[in-house]
């Protein structure tokens, strides 16, 4: 075996010294030329002032100059194998004239060389140019978007990575494939900063973003996740890292909460805008409920709803009226129910609660600012929050409770308020009116228990009846609508208990 390989092996030497020996001949007459120099003289020539001509029109078209030029000088052109190219096409030429026959080969091997390695950059210009004029880069395959995400990942955390993200963003024509790859590099970067402790750098880089924002296409559903999961896992892990490390880490750390807030703050806005909330809240509500990572806790939870839900609600309000017309649906988790506030694992409900009360409790302040009774408003709030709710009842007994009462005795506090009651417009069907009474008594008590404890209750209403009927026919019938909302509290409750 081990001979027979020997014979081959032996047979295929003699058969190149047999070919190399009826080659040579010609090979020395060729080589021997006297237009041979000239010829590559004109060849070397000819590739350089293509190579030249290709790479000032790249770096002077297209959006993103800097950026477009960094790519092409190191992915495209890339200029040190072009030079190296260059010397093997010219530095033979000076000595091919004065070598014997075996340097000669040599020097004209390195100058064919040359020519042979300078195709490949010469077609990838090629690509680049033919893409660049037809804006043939649909697809993430796409020559161009393969250079830029090529490049861009091979930039490290620093200022070229920050100023490749602001050139980036000013691409007109970015695809999706494109901008989610950017997106899952930005994402891991700030990631490892943060992992290494480096507050300061991923600050810069969160900067850049807010800085851009506008221009990331969230309306692609994979970007915005990238994006949106990113920045609540970021505000989460920061949030509860502890503090302690040092006034100066503790520095940082606000600050980079703070730059995180309002570029959240800034997507859902723009998510509102531009009525594509709907994914964004599910997404939103998945990560609050653990299904990206553990459970969030209800202080982090409030803080995600109060960049949210304020925006939404004013939206809800200023819509025309019916649910038709309202701008988005919201999480399940996010509606009030008793249910959803007695399930101790449900704390976006809980929190929301207290998100909606603040709102109420500003919007109930400006309607006796200025005198108005009624806010239409303010009603599609609470159908759109409290779907199984009386909304009279229950927005009417929340106003009660928002109210600051001091040391004010029952019969006080139902005086006051009767002075300044607000009616509200929407009535539930008659089929549906004992449950969803029922259910605006359970929400009230489970969020202000000690302003509707039965002794309370039960203060308020003989404070009332004790009123007595009222001169006024309007402030009568705001009496009468009080002591009966007060009186099915009582009932709801002795009921409740009876049956417990």
């Amino acid at each position: 075996m081990i001979q027979t390989a020997a014979g081959v092996a032996s047979s295929w030497r003699e058969s190149a010294a047999s070919a190399f020996e009826r080659v040579q001949p010609w090979l020395m007459e060729f080589l021997h030329q006297e237009y041979l120099p000239d010829a590559m003289g004109t060849l070397a020539v000819a590739f350089i002032t293509t190579g030249i001509a290709v790479a000032i029109f790249l770096t002077e078209r297209g959006p993103a100059f800097e950026f477009d030029k960094a790519v092409i000088v190191q992915n495209v052109v890339r200029v040190r194998r072009f030079l190296l190219c260059i010397l093997a096409l010219v530095v033979p030429i000076f000595f091919i004239e004065a070598a014997g026959p075996v340097l000669k080969g040599v020097l004209f091997s390195i100058h064919i060389g040359g020519a042979l390695a300078t195709l490949p950059l010469l077609r990838n210009a090629y690509r680049w140019i033919i893409e660049l004029e037809t804006h043939d880069n649909r697809a993430l395959s796409a020559y161009r978007n393969a250079c830029r995400i090529k490049y861009f990942k091979g930039l490290g955390p620093g200022p070229h990575k920050r100023a490749a993200w602001a050139f980036l963003f000013q691409i007109e024509d970015r695809t999706a494939a494109e901008e989610l790859e950017f997106a899952e590099e930005f994402v891991k970067t700030v990631d490892a900063l943060l992992n290494r402790g480096m507050l300061r750098e991923a600050q810069q880089h969160l900067l850049q973003l807010e800085e851009c924002v506008d221009n990331v296409t969230l309306e692609d559903a994979e970007v915005m996740e990238r994006y949106l999961l990113g920045l609540l896992r970021w505000k989460l892990a920061i949030g509860h890292a502890g503090a302690g490390a040092g006034e100066a880490q503790d520095r940082e750390r606000r600050q980079t909460q703070n730059i995180i807030k309002r570029i959240l703050h800034h997507i859902f806005k723009r998510a509102l805008d531009r009525y594509m909330a709907y994914d964004l809240l599910a997404l939103v509500s998945a990560f609050l409920r653990g299904e990206h990572g553990g459970a969030a806790p209800p202080k982090y939870v409030r803080e995600v709803l109060m960049l949210i839900l304020p925006n939404l609600l004013d939206r809800i309000a200023e819509s025309p009226a019916g649910p038709d017309y309202w701008p988005t649906e919201i999480p399940a988790d996010w509606k009030i129910t008793r249910d959803a506030l007695a399930d101790p694992y449900n704390t976006q409900a809980a929190m929301g609660l207290v998100c909606v009360n603040i709102w109420l409790d500003l919007k109930i302040e400006e309607m006796r600012k200025h005198e108005r009774t009624t806010d239409p408003g303010l009603d599609k709030v609470i159908v759109f929050m409290f779907p199984k709710s009386d909304p009279t009842v229950l927005t009417t007994l929340l106003a009660f409770a928002l109210t600051d009462w001091g040391e004010e005795t029952p019969g006080e506090r139902a005086r006051r308020f009767l002075d300044g009651f607000i009616r509200f417009g929407f009535h539930c069907h008659p089929d549906f009116k004992q449950v969803s009474v029922r259910e605006a008594h359970g929400i009230v008590r489970h969020k202000f228990p000690e302003d509707f404890e039965p002794e309370m209750v039960a203060a308020s209403i003989e404070a009332l009846e004790a009123m007595g009927p009222e001169a006024n026919g309007e402030r009568e019938r705001n009496r009468r609508l009080l002591l009966k909302f007060f009186e099915d509290l009582r009932d709801a409750t002795r009921e409740e208990q009876t049956t417990a």
